[in-house]
């Protein structure tokens, strides 16, 4: 299976628009209770529960069952979005926006307004780098 556009739209929501505690497992593809699971409020794990969110909202516009090239694919997106979250400080804004999203077309309309232009420029290398790989 050819990478598809909601795949290409995972990775890209992070950083192609304007726009490691113990913590959810950076599976490849969401696990059962991943797609049901909806964190909505950030505890002591802010950034968990945002990859956690990007998870949920992947898998209800991906497939069930990803190649493992995609899956490769979509784990390393997701852990450079956590890995940005905690390091490229996101703000609580960012990551309230992120929380509450259901669909990764929207996210990338609601959220663009809290990515400063810096953090953008970290996301688009980061995201660049997981295409690279």
């Amino acid at each position: 299976m050819k990478l598809g556009p909601a795949l290409l739209l995972v990775v890209c929501a992070a950083g192609c628009q304007e726009k490691q505690a113990t913590a959810p497992a950076e599976a490849a593809s969401p696990a059962p209770a991943a797609r049901t699971a909806t964190p909505t409020s950030a505890g002591s794990d802010d950034c968990g529960h945002v990859v956690a969110r990007l998870r949920l909202a992947a898998a209800r516009q991906l497939p069930p069952v990803l190649d493992p090239k995609s899956q490769m694919l979509l784990g390393n997106a997701m852990r450079e979005v956590r890995a940005s979250c905690n390091e490229d400080g996101w703000s609580d804004a960012l990551k309230r926006c992120a929380l509450e999203t259901t669909d990764l077309t929207d996210a990338l309309s609601a959220c663009r307004a809290h990515i400063p232009p810096e953090l953008h420029a970290k996301l688009g290398a980061r995201m660049a780098k997981v295409m690279a790989e």
